[in-house]
C-alpha cells in the first residue's frame, strides 16, 4: 500500500496500475479507489493526501465502509486485524469522520470569541486558532493564555494500554488535525497547518504522565471552585489551563486516567462525558476489565460510539466491554476465500452467551500473524544467549554493510522475560556494541521514562545510518524492552526483532509486529533465541497457532571479521556481557563451559 501511494505520489500511473492489481490478489477483494471513496469529509481526505496517505489498507477500507458507512446499524465496532496492518488510522479516521460536524460547530465558536476579543495580538490569534497538543513534555510555564472560549470538553476518547502509546497515538491525531510534530517548516510543505483546510483549533490533550494527571486534577478542583464562586474574583492562572474543560479530543493511558480519576473524585469531576461521541480502546484485550471500570466512573452515555481495537481482541474482553442490548459489527481484513468478514453481533455481556456464537467464537480463538515476515530460531544455552545475539546483530550489519547499503539499516527491538532483564540486557549490549549500535530500553514500569525511550527508536531511524549521528540526536538503533511494553507501539524501519526465550502466542503475535509493518521497506525477521526444551514449545506453538507460517532453524553465524579480530572481539564480549561468575543478563547464573580448543582457533562463545 505504501509503494502504491509512493507511485501516484510520482505520477507513475503504469506502475501504480500493477501495485493496485497485486494488493487486490493479496486482499481478496477489489480497492475502490482512494480515501475520497469511502465517504470522508473532504479536509480529512486532502489532510491524508498531503500526508502521504492515500488509498487506504484493506482494514482501513473495511472499517470505513462496513462499519461507520451510511447503512451501518451496529452500535459498536470490533476492529480485529494483524499488527502493523492499519487499525490505528483506520478507526482513527473515521473517528474524526464522525466529530467533523461538531469540530466544524467549534471552530465557528472560536472564531467568533477571538473576534470578539479586544487588543487581540497576531500571536493570540494564531494560538487560538491553530490546532494544539497538549502534554507534559509540550506544555510550557511560560504557555499564552487562550483569549478565546473554551471549546468544551471531549469529543472523542481513545484508551491505551501504556504512555508511550497514548503519546504516540495523540501525536498522529494531532497531525491529522493541521499539526506537525516537528517545529521547522520548508517552503511548500503539504504537511504544514497552511495546507490544511480542515477545522481550525482543534485541541488534543494527551494524559500520559505523572505531570499531566496533577495538572488535571488540579484544574478539576479549581473549576468545581469556580463554578461555587462564579461571582467572585479568581486567578485567572489557577484556571487558564483547564485542558479537559478545552478538549476537543482526550488520549489517556489507562492506569493515569484511572488514577486521575480516582483522585478528582465525583465532587470535583476530571472532565464532562456527556459530549463524548466516539470511544476508542486500543489494545483492548490487554486491560478489558480496567476500561470497563473507566467506563463508569466516566458514565459514558449509551449513545457513545464504542470501538474495540486490538489484534488479538478475544471472547473474555468482549464480554467485559460489550453491553446488552448493544449490537456490534466485526471487521476483519477479508479472507480470500471470503467476500465479506463484517458480522452483526447481538452481544450479551456473559462470555457463555458470546461463545454460543460459534462462528464469532472460532475467529475471536484464532491468533493472527502479520504476513510476509520471516520467523527462525537458533537453539542455545541460556548462559550463551547474550554473546550469540551479539554475533547475530554484528552479522547483520556486516551484511548489511557489505551490500553497499541498499537495504535499510539494521534497527532491532530486543524482548526479554521481563523489565529487570531488559535493563540488564541492554546494560551490556550497549558496552559490547558501542559504536555499532546506539541502545535504548523502553521500561516503564521501573519508571525509566517511557516516552522517551520509545521516541529514541523514531529519531534513529529520522538520522543518517552513521552512528555518531545517531547517538548525537539520543537517537537509537536498537529498542530492549519486555513482552508487554511495546504493545501496539510503531516503530519506523523495524528490520529485526529478536525474542529471548518463549511465549504465548498472543504474546509472540504482538512481538513479531514490531516488524514488516504498513509503510516500511523491509521484509522484517523475527528470530528466537531459547534453549532446545524452549524450542520444542515454539515448535508447537506454530503448529498449533500458525500452521501457515514456516518456521526456519538457523545456524550460528561462525565469522564476520578476521580470525584474529574475531577471537579478540570475542574475547572482549565475554568481558562486557557476562559477569565474573559468567552468568548472563537473561538467564540464571550458570557458569559458561570453558573455552576449548576445536582445531580451528574459535572459542566456543
Amino acid at each position: 500500500m505504501t509503494a502504491l501511494n509512493a507511485a501516484v505520489a510520482a505520477e507513475d500511473y503504469r506502475k501504480a496500475a500493477e501495485l493496485k492489481k497485486r494488493l487486490d490478489a493479496l486482499s481478496g477483494t477489489t480497492l475502490r479507489g482512494d480515501f475520497a471513496a469511502y465517504g470522508l469529509p473532504s479536509w480529512l481526505h486532502g489532510r491524508l493526501k498531503d500526508l502521504g496517505m492515500r488509498f487506504p489498507t484493506p482494514i482501513q477500507a473495511r472499517t470505513l465502509r462496513e462499519a461507520f458507512g451510511s447503512a451501518t446499524q451496529a452500535t459498536d465496532v470490533l476492529i480485529r486485524s494483524p499488527t502493523g496492518s492499519g487499525k490505528t488510522l483506520a478507526y482513527t479516521t473515521a473517528s474524526l469522520a464522525a466529530i467533523s460536524n461538531d469540530l466544524e460547530d467549534r471552530e465557528r465558536l472560536t472564531t467568533l470569541s477571538v473576534a470578539n476579543a479586544g487588543l487581540l495580538t497576531p500571536a493570540a490569534a494564531m494560538e487560538a486558532l491553530s490546532p494544539a497538543l497538549r502534554t507534559s513534555a509540550r506544555t510550557s510555564v511560560t504557555r499564552i493564555a487562550s483569549l478565546a472560549a473554551p471549546r468544551g470538553p471531549p469529543l472523542f476518547l481513545v484508551l491505551t494500554p501504556s504512555r508511550a502509546l497514548a503519546v504516540q497515538i495523540a501525536t498522529a491525531i494531532f497531525t491529522l488535525v493541521g499539526g506537525n510534530a516537528r517545529s521547522t517548516y520548508f517552503p511548500g510543505d503539504k504537511k504544514s497547518l497552511f495546507s490544511y483546510t480542515g477545522p481550525k483549533g482543534v485541541r488534543v490533550c494527551c494524559l500520559a504522565s505523572d505531570a499531566d494527571a496533577d495538572r488535571a486534577v488540579y484544574a478539576a478542583r479549581t473549576r468545581r471552585v469556580a463554578n461555587q464562586y462564579e461571582n467572585q474574583d479568581t486567578d485567572s492562572d489557577e484556571i487558564r489551563f483547564d485542558d479537559l474543560h478545552d478538549c476537543d479530543i482526550l488520549v489517556a493511558d489507562s492506569d493515569t486516567l484511572i488514577n486521575s480519576l480516582h483522585a478528582a473524585t465525583a465532587h470535583a469531576p476530571l472532565f464532562n462525558a456527556s459530549r463524548l461521541r466516539v470511544l476508542a480502546i486500543d489494545e483492548a484485550d490487554a486491560y478489558a476489565k480496567q476500561a470497563a471500570e473507566i467506563i463508569k466512573l466516566i458514565q459514558c452515555p449509551q449513545s457513545t460510539r464504542r470501538i474495540l481495537v486490538g489484534a488479538t481482541l478475544n471472547t473474555p474482553a468482549l464480554s467485559e466491554l460489550l453491553e446488552k442490548d448493544r449490537s456490534a459489527a466485526l471487521v476483519e481484513p477479508p479472507p480470500r476465500e471470503e467476500s465479506t468478514s463484517t458480522i452483526g453481533l447481538n452481544v450479551v455481556s456473559d462470555e457463555a452467551s458470546l461463545s454460543e456464537n460459534k462462528v464469532i467464537a472460532e475467529r475471536l480463538a484464532k491468533v493472527p500473524l502479520t504476513a510476509g515476515l520471516s520467523h527462525r530460531f537458533l537453539a542455545v544455552e541460556n548462559y550463551r544467549r547474550l554473546g550469540v545475539l551479539v554475533k547475530l546483530m554484528r552479522s547483520d550489519l556486516q551484511a548489511w554493510n557489505e551490500s553497499s547499503q541498499q537495504l535499510p539499516r539494521p534497527r532491532c527491538i530486543i524482548f526479554c522475560v521481563d523489565e529487570t532483564t531488559a535493563a540488564l540486557t541492554a546494560k551490556r549490549l550497549r558496552a559490547a556494541l558501542w559504536g555499532d549500535h546506539a541502545i535504548a530500553a523502553l521500561l516503564p514500569n521501573l519508571g525509566k521514562a517511557p516516552v522517551e525511550a520509545a521516541q529514541a527508536l523514531t529519531v534513529g531511524a529520522d538520522t543518517d545510518d552513521d552512528f555518531a549521528a545517531v547517538a548525537s540526536r539520543a537517537g537509537a538503533t536498537v529498542l530492549v524492552t519486555s513482552a508487554n511494553a511495546a504493545r501496539g507501539l510503531d516503530f519506523p524501519q523495524v528490520t529485526h526483532v529478536f525474542i529471548l526465550g518463549v511465549s504465548t502466542s498472543i504474546e509472540y503475535a504482538h512481538m513479531a509486529g514490531r516488524t514488516g509493518r504498513v509503510g516500511q521497506k523491509n521484509k522484517g525477521v523475527v528470530t528466537t533465541l531459547a534453549n532446545e526444551n524452549d524450542i520444542v514449545q515454539l515448535k508447537q506453538l506454530f503448529a498449533n497457532d500458525f500452521p501457515n507460517f514456516s518456521l526456519l532453524q538457523m545456524n550460528e553465524p561462525s565469522r564476520y571479521i578476521s580470525d584474529d579480530q574475531s577471537n579478540t572481539q570475542q574475547l572482549e564480549d565475554l568481558i562486557l556481557l557476562y559477569d565474573e561468575d559468567g552468568s548472563a543478563a537473561d538467564t540464571t547464573p550458570l557458569r559458561p563451559r570453558p573455552i576449548e580448543d576445536d582445531g580451528d582457533s574459535q572459542s566456543s562463545f
